[in-house]
């Protein structure tokens, strides 16, 4: 297996991310115009695109140290990539909102989604760097 440097890994990351953020910004305007779900103050353009590309730049950092064990290391980042996404979905349906309520249906219907992209998102990383 030929190792990614980490400007390659970063980079990467950075364009994945970018591309993710605009999925999750269009799916959060698309879900609330169809929906009428009024989305709290704390979900906007500028945290969505942020935890978008953030956890694509800490996904890269994971595989650059991964990789160093080889094939296995690899497949440990992919199968890591999975379960750490789908444990991120737990909040959607447990967390209380930022005021203390309970989650409404609505906010676990469009977090999910965004959830799930990311999934997809992390798994790309290496993959842009064949």
């Amino acid at each position: 297996m030929e190792r990614r440097s980490l400007k390659h890994l970063a980079t990467a990351a950075i364009i994945v991310g970018a591309v993710l953020a605009l999925v999750n910004n269009i799916w959060v305007l698309a879900f609330t115009n169809l929906s009428g779900f009024s989305v709290p103050q704390i979900i906007n353009p500028m945290s969505v695109t942020m935890m978008s590309i953030i956890p694509m730049l800490v996904a890269a950092l994971a595989f650059f140290f991964l990789q160093r064990a080889g094939a296995r290391g690899e497949r440990l980042y992919y199968i890591g990539a999975v379960v750490l996404g789908l444990l991120s979905t737990w909040g959607s349906f447990t967390a209380p909102m930022p005021d203390g309520s309970a989650t409404p249906l609505n906010f676990t219907l469009l977090s999910v989604p965004m959830h799930l992209t990311a999934i997809v998102a992390a798994v790309m990383i290496p993959r842009r760097t064949k």
